[in-house]
């Protein structure tokens, strides 16, 4: 049995698969990118995370019911010292500047385990605005969990290409 992505779930599965083959033809090993936060505390340093959040559907014509989708997608590094954190973060922001191609995908379930089963390319991400910050927390570094140390956030407005009906 299958099932099919709604676009926020496409947008968040388009992005990570983006940034794992970048990071793999931009030498960067040992760098594992999550979706949400359940797993990120047990994962080994450096984790990136990826997920949507905000969404506007801004209207494209009047008496029409398409609509044009920004989504506000928040990455989160956790790194294993600032170096790293500094290098990850710069290298992140050069390649989503130019978005990548958005892909709707369809899963498979086999037993308790689901599975992508094909991805279809429909339209482009673009990249609208890029915010860069330091997660900072009003306690030491060597009092937080080592995940917390070195923590940074890029915070990106997308938006489709392909209007919504």
């Amino acid at each position: 049995m299958g099932a099919t992505y709604r676009p926020s779930r496409n947008i968040e599965a388009t992005l990570i698969e983006f940034l794992e083959a970048q990071l793999a033809s931009g030498g960067w090993t040992g760098v594992t990118v999550e979706k949400g936060y359940s797993r990120v505390y047990t994962i080994a340093l450096p984790v990136i995370c990826v997920r949507v959040e905000a969404t506007d559907h801004d209207s494209i014509e009047i008496g029409s019911h398409t609509t044009k989708r920004t989504a506000l997608v928040t990455i989160d590094l956790f790194c294993k010292n600032d170096g790293q954190r500094l290098d990850l973060k710069d290298f992140l922001v050069s390649i989503l500047k130019d978005g990548c191609t958005l892909y709707n995908f369809t899963t498979v379930t086999s037993g308790r385990s689901t599975k992508v089963d094909s991805r279809t390319a429909n339209g482009k991400l673009q990249v609208l605005n890029i915010e860069d910050v330091p997660v900072e927390f009003e306690t030491q570094k060597s009092d937080l969990v080592p995940h917390d140390r070195y923590r940074h956030r890029l915070s990106i407005s997308v938006n489709k290409t392909a209007v919504e009906a």
